[in-house]
Parts: structure tokens; C-alpha cells; sequence
């Protein structure tokens, strides 16, 4: 049996793929899978705070688990999020009650090794070595660590000083949007429409957010997570909008970039971590535009209206270059078969043996 802890979503809502789509593909592959998810019922728009009561919860779920033996030998946990309190208590528990052959892996989504996620944002000018400390007891509690990225996974080991890459791997997402994307009507006419796909709770950024709309009165501008929409409804967003654009420096999950492409939106995002790593020159702008103070924005305020205006009166020309972006994204970055391939190692305890030249990207 495969258990995948998931990981609070407030917001993120490309996290739910984790309860949803990458279930079903182990499932098609054979897989027995189990889903362990938490609750919460805090009321704050701070998701870190919300997120850690959610993780609460869910060691609730997997107590209830272990002691109604539902757990058995040979089982494996797949953490949605590597950065989990919870694998260092579920060891334990396994341990105590003296199961077998139990393989775990965590996929590395969000920490203190890079400077641009929220993580280490929200820690900017606070004592860090005990997160630094437990970001290394998390690593080494795992019998796989999957990384995004060579990038990523260089600034993990850079920060924690490791060279041993037994237990890495480096191989994107496995999830398959435009296998998603092909279930969704193909003739939606598109509208001049442009999509915020990632939260806005920050002072800043609903600062800046603000700031835009006024300064592109024409065009319509949805802020997709403060509408609460779910996959399927952000979906049908997407496939009516031009444009999708990131005004957030901090977001290091390329998801949101993969959806707008698949769905033939043209994606505009700050030229800085992830997005830097993996998108087009063409499609990047100057991150200090969105940083901190609000100053900087207001100094530059014509530079992301006139970019989105121009990809918007030449959409139908610009639009043509998504589909071969989106295969080639895809195949780079979220490929399904790469991930199976790990957790087939894994499962089989071969891992210690594999050559990680293989999942490296080409």
C-alpha cells in the first residue's frame, strides 16, 4: 500500500493533485493507494499558521491509522511536501511498533535552502539554525528525497554542506496537465482576460494587485485564489483567459505555469527562482519590480501593463508558440514516467543501487 500525505492547500491549489491525479495514475500502474489528509478550522489568512494546524490534524489521522493496524509491512509514505514534522513521528511510531521493510519519500517542495520560497522569506532577518537543523533531520528520514530540479537541489546541498546523493532524485512533478487538458471542451473563445494563479493574502502584493487593475482599466483581472475557485472551475477560467500572471517573487512552484500553457494562456511571471529556471527570457520580467518596498513598484508602474498589453493584442500570433512550450515543458518537468520509475525503485529497495544520471533533465 502507498500512503500519500498531502499537504494543507489554502490557496494552492495545484497541491490537490496530490489527493486526486497522482492517486489515480499509481492506481492505473497497479498501486493500492491511500490518501491521509488532516483538518483545520483556524480561521487566518496567514496559510503558514494555518498549515501547521492542518499538519496537527493530520498526525491525528496517522495515530488513528496505526492503531487500528492499518498500516502493514512493506507499506510506503509519500510526503506531499518533504518539509513535514510528521515523518519524524511516523518513524517513530513505526518503529515502536516494530514494522518492516517501510520506505518513505518526500518530495521537496518548499524550505530553508532557497532565499525566494516562503519559507525562508518569512523568516528574513530571524534566528534560522534550527530550521536549518530540522530541514537536515527531515532529509535524512527519508529514503528518497525528490528535488525539481538540478538548481534546486544544488542550492538544498550547498546550504547543508551534503555531497552524497544516495537517496536523490531529480525529476519535476508527476503530473500530467495536458493529459488533463485534453478532457476539456477544445472551442471556448478566449476573452482579454488575465488570471492571477496564486494567492494574494501579503500587504504587498494586494498592494500591487491593486495597482494594476487600476492601471489596466480595459482588461479584466481575476484574482483566482481570494474567489476560492476549485481546480475545475480555475480551469475553466483558464480556458477563457489570455494571460496568467505571477506578481509574487516568492512562489517556487512551477505548476501554475504548466496549467497556463497547457490551457493556451500566456504566461507573464518575475524573472526569479523557479520562474527564472525554467520559463522563456521572453516571458520574465524584472522581479525588482514587485519587490518590497512598494516604491519600486510605483517607479516602474508602466512596465508589466504594457507587457501584458502587448502579449494581448498579439495573442493570436504569440499563442501559436504554447503548444510546442507546453510538450516541451512537460517532458522536461512533469513527467509521470520518471516518478513511477523512483517509486518502483523504492518499493523494490533498489534505490541505494540506481544511477541518478538517468532522471536528470536533458
Amino acid at each position: 500500500m502507498i500512503h500519500i500525505i498531502d499537504s494543507y492547500d489554502i490557496g494552492y491549489r495545484h497541491l490537490d493533485h496530490y489527493t486526486t491525479t497522482v492517486p489515480d495514475m499509481l492506481r492505473d500502474y497497479g498501486y493500492e493507494v491511500n490518501v491521509i489528509s488532516g483538518t483545520t478550522t483556524i480561521a487566518t489568512q496567514n496559510d503558514m499558521i494555518a498549515n501547521i494546524a492542518y499538519k496537527g490534524s493530520q498526525f491525528n489521522a496517522l495515530y488513528q491509522y496505526m492503531i487500528l493496524e492499518k498500516f502493514k509491512d512493506g507499506d510506503m509514505f509519500i510526503f506531499s511536501n518533504a518539509w513535514d514534522v510528521n515523518v519524524l513521528q511516523l518513524r517513530r511510531m513505526v518503529d515502536i511498533l516494530k514494522l518492516k521493510n517501510i520506505k518513505y519519500v518526500g518530495i521537496w517542495r518548499d524550505g530553508m535552502y532557497d532565499r525566494n520560497n516562503r519559507m525562508r522569506s518569512a523568516m528574513v532577518g530571524l534566528e534560522k539554525d534550527w530550521a536549518n537543523n530540522a530541514e537536515c533531520a527531515l532529509y535524512r528520514s527519508y529514503d528518497m528525497n525528490i528535488f525539481f530540479s538540478e538548481r534546486i537541489k544544488a542550492k538544498f546541498f550547498a546550504l547543508h554542506r551534503y555531497r552524497d546523493t544516495m537517496y536523490v532524485a531529480v525529476l519535476g512533478y508527476p503530473i500530467n496537465i495536458q493529459k488533463i487538458r485534453e478532457s476539456y471542451t477544445t472551442n471556448v473563445p478566449k476573452e482579454d482576460l488575465i488570471v492571477i494563479p496564486h494567492t494574494t493574502y501579503s500587504e504587498h502584493v494586494q498592494h500591487t494587485l491593486v495597482a494594476i487593475r487600476r492601471l489596466l482599466p480595459n482588461y479584466t483581472i481575476i484574482d483566482s485564489c481570494e474567489l476560492g475557485l476549485t481546480r475545475n472551475e480555475y480551469y475553466d477560467v483558464l480556458m477563457r483567459a489570455k494571460i496568467v500572471l505571477s506578481i509574487d517573487n516568492s512562489e517556487s512552484d512551477p505548476t501554475c505555469i504548466y496549467e497556463s500553457i497547457c490551457f493556451g494562456c500566456i504566461p507573464i511571471a518575475p524573472n526569479v527562482g523557479i520562474y527564472a529556471e525554467t520559463m522563456p527570457d521572453e516571458y520574465l520580467y524584472d522581479t525588482r519590480i514587485i519587490t518590497e518596498p512598494f516604491l519600486n513598484f510605483v517607479k516602474r508602474r508602466e512596465e508589466i501593463p504594457e507587457i501584458v498589453t502587448r502579449y494581448i493584442t498579439n495573442y493570436d500570433v504569440e499563442s501559436g508558440k504554447l503548444i510546442e512550450y507546453a510538450s516541451s515543458y512537460g517532458k522536461m518537468y512533469f513527467d509521470e514516467t520518471k516518478f513511477l520509475d523512483i517509486i518502483k525503485h523504492v518499493n523494490e529497495r533498489r534505490y541505494k543501487r540506481f544511477d541518478e544520471t538517468r532522471y536528470r533533465h536533458r
